[in-house]
């Protein structure tokens, strides 16, 4: 997820990644319902390249969309696409793991 836009409260200094904000509502309820969440960052900051918008379930599901995952996007139009396609989900699964190769990522 875009380590940025997952964060609630202050945003701390563009040098200081090491600044804890609290979770957004939504993410952590993902973490409290035991999903593993990880977060983007550029190499150099705090800052997040990220825009995809997409998760892959039982390595065959894809959920792919335009929409933020977060209360915004229920006021305005969006779009939702759900992919049951085991050939599709593993390009979506090399694209994760080209994500996390390319930049720097955060656990809680």
């Amino acid at each position: 997820m875009n380590g940025m836009v997952t964060h609630t409260g202050p945003l701390p200094e563009p040098w200081d990644r090491d600044f804890r904000r609290p979770l957004k509502d939504p993410i952590q309820r993902l973490k409290d319902a035991w999903m593993e969440v990880t977060y983007v960052y550029y190499r150099e900051g705090i800052y997040s390249p990220l825009h995809h918008k997409f998760a892959v379930f039982d390595n065959y599901t894809v959920i792919t969309e335009s929409c933020n995952w977060c209360r915004v996007s229920t006021y305005s139009d969006e779009v939702l696409s759900v992919i049951k396609d085991r050939r599709i989900a593993m390009e979506f699964i090399n694209e994760a793991d080209r994500l996390c190769r390319s930049f720097r990522l955060g656990w809680e």
